[in-house]
């Protein structure tokens, strides 16, 4: 199959043909691929215009790569009919990776995401060993204006991205003055990747599971829950998909056969819990939805999307040594 000739980039015809970009989840930025009649691939393979800030860019061909199962007959399209010669398809790019060097020069605890986390955590020294321990595990990695690096790495040590968000220090909340931008963005500007550098993200975590293959995992959406989670329930393989939008079969492949207990933010749980139903199944994983939120929240929280983290956080905050109970499934 010619990716070429089969899809293309949708043309701007009205705010109707841009739409919310699976990853950074802004809306009107995101162009799908289509066919030859407009119909698109699927809702996650396109581009987002936000390159700096976001620079998702899923094509057909990684698509196809990620899909095998997928036919040739399927999405191909009669090239006769369009007045195009069949060629032969061309042989698919590899997927683009950061080098590992990259991560391993940027851990450190020089983050303010960092500097909140020693509130909470060991009382207020960096030289505690839970903080040590979520920064090994995850190699965070700092930026020089305080920035978090939560680097992807996939099971076979494979570095997918580099997300940098900024916190506030003191709160533990993100800084939304400072939008989210991406190594490979920067990396890009400095000449480090070459322009037509495409990002593949992957689950944040991901690295972790082939080392407990037979534990339970908990699936979060933001990078920061899953960290301060995996302190707190040790049982579990701690993940997260870094965004309400990005919750898709592709990413969730690794979890084929694990039992995941999902914790969605509050005002995301029908959302998911209507996704993960067809997810799950196709994929293959046990899922296990937890509602506890749902049944404790005010409103006034739901209408704030507090996720697991924030109560924790509380917890954490109001006892020296707190018991944190959550059940496996």
């Amino acid at each position: 199959m010619s990716e070429n000739y089969s899809y293309h980039l949708e043309k701007y015809q009205s705010k109707a043909s841009r739409h919310t970009c699976p990853s950074c989840g802004h809306a009107g930025t995101f162009t799908l691929y289509v066919d030859e009649q407009g119909k698109p691939l699927a809702d996650n393979v396109g581009r987002c215009n936000r390159e700096d800030n976001c620079g998702w860019h899923y094509t057909p061909k990684q698509y196809f790569a990620d899909h095998p199962e997928m036919s040739k007959k399927d999405y191909s399209f009669d090239a006769k009919k369009f007045g195009k010669t069949e060629q032969p398809a061309p042989q698919p790019k590899p997927l683009c990776r950061i080098p590992k060097e990259f991560l391993i020069n940027s851990v450190s605890p020089n983050s303010d995401f960092i500097f909140f986390l020693c509130s909470i955590f060991d009382r207020n020294t960096i030289d505690s060993p839970t903080i040590w321990q979520i920064i090994k595990t995850y190699y965070l990695g700092a930026t020089r204006d305080g920035g978090t690096v939560f680097w992807q790495m996939d099971g076979m040590g494979k570095i997918h991205a580099g997300k940098i968000i900024h916190y506030d220090g003191k709160t533990g909340h993100r800084d939304h003055d400072r939008p989210i931008n991406w190594v490979h963005s920067i990396m890009k500007k400095q000449g480090k990747l070459s322009d037509d550098w495409e990002l593949t993200q992957c689950l944040f975590g991901e690295h972790l599971l082939h080392k407990r293959p037979d534990a339970p995992v908990a699936l979060f959406e933001a990078e920061k829950t899953a960290c301060i989670c995996s302190v707190l329930m040790p049982d579990f393989v701690c993940v997260a998909v870094g965004g309400k939008q990005n919750l898709n079969a592709r990413l969730l492949i690794p979890l084929m056969g694990r039992k995941v207990t999902v914790f969605p933010d509050l005002q995301a749980f029908g959302e998911w819990k209507e996704k993960l139903n067809t997810i799950s199944q196709q994929v293959g994983f046990s899922c296990y939805m937890c509602d506890v939120l749902e049944k404790v929240a005010t409103d006034e929280e739901k209408s704030h999307g507090l996720d697991v983290a924030d109560y924790l956080i509380k917890e954490l905050q109001r006892r020296s040594s707190p018991q944190i109970s959550i059940k496996r499934h």
